[in-house]
C-alpha cells in the first residue's frame, strides 16, 4: 500500500513537473479547466445576480461547452450552438402559441426538434436541438401567463448568448492557444517511428532474416508509423485551425510560425513513405509464406 503511495505521488509529482517544463496535452488541460472555471463562474455571475434570470445554469453550461482547444474551432461551436439552441427555442414556441403547454404538444416537439435535429450543418451540437427544446417544454409549462412564458423562452436564448459569449471572450484574452508546437512534435515522433523500422529492415535485409516473426514485426512497426501520422494529421489541422481570430500571432515572437506549408510538405513525404513500406512489408511477409525461401537475396541486401 505503502509503495503505491509513493508510485502515484511520483506520477503526480512527474504530471505536474511536465506541466511546468513545457507546452503539451498535460499544460492543455490545465488552461482548459482553469479557462472553462473563469468562463464558467463569470456566466453565472451575469446570469444569477446581474440578470435574476430563473434558469441561470444555461449560461454557465453555454460558456463551458463552446470552450474548445482553438479560437476558430470555438467560435463555430458557439455558432452551432446557438443556433440549434434558438431552433429548439423555436420550435416549442411555435407549438405552445398554438396549442398551449398540454401533454400532448410534447411528442409533437419532439419529432419536430429530432427531426432538426439531423441536419448535418449543427455538426456535434445536432443532438442540442431537442435537449433546448425539451428544456423550453418545461419551462414554459412552468410560467404562469403567456407574457411570463415567452419571457422566459426569450431568456434561455440569452442566457445561451452570454456564456457564449463570455466563453469566447476568456478563450480569446487568456493563452489563447497557438499549436505549431505540437505539429513539430508529431512529425518529430512520426520521424522517429520511420527510423526505427527503416533501420530495424536494414539489418534484416543485411543478414537475409526475412523470417515471419522478422517481416511480422515489420508490420507492427509500420502500424505504429501510421498511427503517429494520424495523430501528426490532426495537430497539423488544430494547428492551422489556431491561427484565425488569434490575436498571439501578431506578436513579433510568433511571426515566423504563421505558415504550415513546409510542415505539410514534410508530412506528405512521410506518409508516402510509410504507405510505401507497409506495402513492401505486407509483400515480404506475403512471399515468405507462399515461397518459403528467398532467391533474391542479393537484391534485398543492395
Amino acid at each position: 500500500m505503502i509503495d503505491q503511495v509513493r508510485e502515484r505521488a511520483r506520477s503526480g509529482a512527474a504530471w505536474w513537473g511536465r506541466v511546468r517544463q513545457a507546452s503539451g496535452p498535460e499544460r492543455d488541460s490545465v488552461l482548459w479547466v482553469g479557462k472553462s472555471a473563469l468562463a464558467a463562474t463569470a456566466a453565472w455571475w451575469v446570469a444569477q445576480d446581474v440578470l435574476n434570470a430563473t434558469s441561470p445554469a444555461f449560461a454557465p453550461f453555454s460558456a463551458v461547452l463552446i470552450m474548445n482547444a482553438t479560437i476558430y474551432r470555438s467560435l463555430w461551436q458557439a455558432l452551432r450552438y446557438a443556433g440549434a439552441v434558438a431552433a429548439g427555442v423555436a420550435v416549442q414556441g411555435a407549438l405552445g402559441f398554438l396549442i398551449g403547454p398540454e401533454l400532448f404538444a410534447f411528442p409533437l416537439v419532439a419529432v419536430i426538434a429530432l427531426a432538426i435535429g439531423q441536419w448535418p450543418a449543427l455538426g456535434e451540437q445536432r443532438t442540442q436541438v431537442a435537449t433546448a427544446a425539451f428544456f423550453a417544454f418545461s419551462t414554459y409549462t412552468a410560467a404562469s401567463a403567456s407574457g411570463d412564458q415567452f419571457a422566459e423562452l426569450t431568456q434561455i436564448l440569452l442566457l445561451v448568448l452570454i456564456g457564449c459569449a463570455l466563453g469566447l471572450a476568456v478563450n480569446l484574452c487568456i493563452v489563447p492557444p497557438l499549436r505549431y508546437r505540437g505539429v513539430e512534435q508529431g512529425i518529430r515522433v512520426l520521424g522517429g517511428e520511420v527510423e526505427h523500422l527503416l533501420q530495424e529492415m536494414a539489418d534484416g535485409l543485411c543478414k537475409g532474416d526475412l523470417s515471419a516473426e522478422r517481416t511480422n514485426a515489420w508490420i507492427a512497426a509500420g502500424e505504429r508509423a501510421q498511427r503517429s501520422l494520424t495523430q501528426a494529421r490532426a495537430g497539423l489541422s488544430t494547428a492551422e485551425d489556431s491561427l484565425p481570430f488569434n490575436p498571439r500571432r501578431l506578436l513579433p515572437a510568433h511571426r515566423g510560425y504563421l505558415a504550415f506549408s513546409r510542415f505539410r510538405q514534410v508530412l506528405v513525404s512521410m506518409e508516402r513513405s510509410v504507405h510505401q513500406l507497409a506495402s513492401l512489408n505486407r509483400s515480404l511477409n506475403q512471399w515468405q509464406e507462399t515461397e518459403g525461401t528467398y532467391q533474391y537475396l542479393p537484391v534485398m541486401h543492395a
